[in-house]
C-alpha cells in the first residue's frame, strides 16, 4: 500500500508560464528553480548533452510538484 509519495514531475514546454500558473493560479508555493546539465543528467534521462530548467513547489499537505522543461534536447527533438 502506498502511503505517501515525495513529488510529481511534469514537462512543460514553457517553464516560465507553466510555474506562473501553478504558483499564481493554482496557489502553490515556489520553493526553487535551477537547471541541471552535463553527465549525471544526461545518464538520467537517456539524451546526450540533455539541459534541463527545473521549478519546484509545494502543494499544503507538503506534496512537491517538479516542472522541468527540456532546454535541449527540445520537444520535437525528444520523439
Amino acid at each position: 500500500m502506498i502511503k505517501s509519495m515525495n513529488h510529481t514531475g511534469f514537462v512543460v514546454k514553457d517553464l516560465d508560464k507553466a510555474t506562473l500558473f501553478y504558483r499564481d493560479i493554482m496557489g502553490l508555493k515556489l520553493i526553487s528553480t535551477y537547471e541541471r546539465d552535463g553527465s549525471s543528467i544526461s545518464q538520467v534521462v537517456g539524451y546526450e548533452n540533455a539541459h534541463l530548467k527545473i521549478a519546484i513547489l509545494s502543494i499544503e499537505d507538503g506534496h512537491r510538484l517538479e516542472l522541468i522543461q527540456y532546454v535541449y534536447p527540445s520537444g520535437s527533438e525528444r520523439i
